[in-house]
């Protein structure tokens, strides 16, 4: 479960959840984030208790059960809830979360599934909250930057994916590209198919034109190549964070960038 950017009616009071009276545990979740009607509201409002691996970016929960963590932020995708490869709106983890693989395997059956019915665990462990983060295998990337307000990317990116049994769609299931701060997802059944286990984007995105090719290599593996002017990379430096996102499917790496052609 993973209760974000919550609100109680009437405020304050408890922004992810208020217990009354009677009894009340909760195992294996993230809150984070209550907000309230213009100030913070706390995570947890009564006796709330823990059946562990519970994840709270405040203290008011007052986890203690093993593998809880208190005052520690979840690393969630900060465009809230999206459809991120299931039918139902979920809230991503980024990449480096300490929520990824916080579940032992002997504390989450093998027979579990997310929110959007992919299989627990992914990693060495399960992820704590309603979404389990299926990472690329092997992601390297190649960044050409220009920083500054107006600038200037080009990109190319490999990766492979966990198991024989994944497929990727980009036609239903856009990537979302982040680098630093900066951050940039097409809509969803943007992408067209051009044969040959080829994919590509072309428009533009939050005032930036973007183009995206994503090319399968054979055995689980991808090749994506990106271009985009202009976009706001205020702040950036080298190196700097790189994430992609397609589906259910994720990787991180921190690269150098060199200044974009």
């Amino acid at each position: 479960m993973t209760i974000a950017n919550n609100s109680t009616p009437g405020g304050p009071g408890g922004g992810g959840l208020v217990n009354d009276s009677g009894a009340m545990a909760i195992l294996q979740s993230i809150l984070a984030h209550g907000t309230p009607h213009g100030a913070i509201e706390p995570n947890c409002s009564g006796a709330i208790g823990s059946g562990g691996y519970n994840l709270s970016d405040d203290s008011t929960c007052n986890f203690s059960s093993p593998g809880d963590l208190n005052n520690t932020g979840a690393s969630l995708d900060p465009t809230g809830p999206q459809l991120n490869g299931g039918i139902t709106p979920t809230i991503a983890l980024l990449p480096g979360s300490l929520a990824v693989n916080r579940i032992p395997p002997g504390s989450c059956s093998t027979g579990q599934f997310d929110q959007r019915n992919v299989p627990r665990p992914q990693g060495s462990g399960c992820d704590s909250g309603a979404f389990e983060l299926a990472a690329f295998d092997h992601f390297t990337a190649k960044l050409g930057l220009i920083n500054g307000p107006l600038g200037r990317l080009n990109l190319t990116a490999s990766f492979t994916l966990q198991s024989d049994l994944d497929t990727l769609d980009p036609t239903s299931a856009a990537p979302t590209l982040r680098i630093g701060t900066y951050h940039v997802s097409p809509p969803a059944g943007s992408f067209r198919s051009i044969g040959g286990g080829e994919w590509a984007f072309a428009g533009l995105v939050n005032g930036t034109g973007l183009s995206i090719q994503i090319q399968s290599l054979g055995g689980e593996r991808y090749q994506l190549t990106a271009q985009g002017t202009p976009a706001n990379f205020f702040g950036v430096t080298s190196p700097t964070t790189l994430s992609l996102t397609i589906g259910v499917y994720s990787g991180a790496i921190t690269v150098p960038f060199t200044p974009a052609i």
